[in-house]
C-alpha cells in the first residue's frame, strides 16, 4: 500500500465538501417543488385560481411536477 500525498487528501476532502454541498442544493431544490406542488393544489382547492379544462390542467401540472421530482430524486 503506498501512502497518499497531502494533496490528493486534500483533493479528497475538497470532493467530499463539493459533494455534501451538491447534496444539500439538490434537497433544498426537491423541497421548493414541493412547495409549489402544495401551493398549486391548495388555490386550486380553494378556487382561488381555475385551472379547470376539459383535459384536467391542474393535474396536468402537478403531473410534470412529480415526473421532475422522480427525475431529480435518483
Amino acid at each position: 500500500m503506498t501512502e497518499i500525498k497531502e494533496t490528493e487528501i486534500n483533493k479528497m476532502t475538497k470532493l467530499q465538501n463539493y459533494m455534501r454541498g451538491y447534496q444539500d442544493a439538490k434537497a433544498d431544490m426537491l423541497s421548493v417543488i414541493e412547495d409549489i406542488k402544495a401551493e398549486i393544489k391548495d388555490l386550486h382547492n380553494s378556487h382561488m385560481i381555475n385551472f379547470v379544462s376539459a383535459d384536467g390542467a391542474v393535474d396536468t401540472c402537478l403531473e410534470i411536477i412529480d415526473k421532475h421530482i422522480a427525475e431529480r430524486s435518483k
